[in-house]
Parts: C-alpha cells; sequence; structure tokens
C-alpha cells in the first residue's frame, strides 16, 4: 500500500510539473538521454520488485505509521524547497528542518480512533 501511495503522490506532482512546463515556466532546456525500451521496461520491473521486497518485509502496523509521515514530508518539501531539483531527495539538512517542522506544528491526537473509543464509554457510565 506504501509504495502504491507514494507512486500515485509522485505521478500526481510530474503531472502538475508537466502542465507547469506547458504554460511557460523559465527553466532550461532538458537533457534527456535515449534508452533502449527494454532496458527501460527492465529497470521499471526490477524497481517493482525491489518495493515489493521491501513491503513484504514490513510488519503491518509500520505502513500505517509511515505513509503518514512520507506525505507529510513530501508536502513539507513542496512547501520549503518549492523550485528544487531534487526537493525530495533526503538530507541531513532537510531532516532537520522537517524534525523541527514537526516539533512545533500543530499537534495531532494521540491513540486513533481506538482511543477515541474508550473515552466516549468510560464519559457515558
Amino acid at each position: 500500500m506504501g509504495t502504491r501511495l507514494i507512486s500515485e503522490y509522485m505521478k500526481r506532482q510530474r503531472s502538475n510539473a508537466a502542465s507547469h512546463d506547458r504554460q511557460g515556466s523559465l527553466q532550461g532546456p532538458q537533457l534527456t538521454i535515449p534508452q533502449h525500451p527494454d532496458q527501460v521496461a527492465l529497470n521499471g520491473q526490477l524497481e517493482i520488485s525491489v518495493h515489493a521486497m521491501l513491503e513484504d518485509g514490513r510488519p503491518p502496523n509500520t505502513q500505517k505509521a509511515m505513509d503518514p509521515k512520507i506525505l507529510e514530508f513530501f508536502q513539507f518539501c513542496e512547501l520549503v524547497f518549492p523550485n528544487a531539483m531534487f526537493k525530495y531527495n533526503l538530507t541531513f539538512d532537510k531532516v532537520y528542518k522537517f524534525m523541527y517542522y514537526q516539533s512545533f506544528r500543530e499537534q495531532k491526537p494521540r491513540g486513533g480512533k481506538r482511543r477515541q473509543e474508550t473515552l466516549t464509554e468510560t464519559c457515558s457510565i
């Protein structure tokens, strides 16, 4: 689930960037290196298999905990580094700024759905 969520997010960002480029941004010419179609297909298959192996090795609760944090990091990168070419790459500086941002943002309620259910049961007695 996590890889699918991230890939959908990245596709959406690429389509937004492509539509922005068509509208006349100030970026220079893009250099593309031609690759053989078989090589492109193989690279895609290898990437899919690596992501599948990573997801199979993780406990299910890890994905529940990590997916919202990954999406939050992507949103943070878009906000803080809007024009950077490699804004989604992890660096020490970005991680430090993201942790600082998380420590001072509005805190989310802890415990989730199960915690809310137990609170309402104890309060209604």
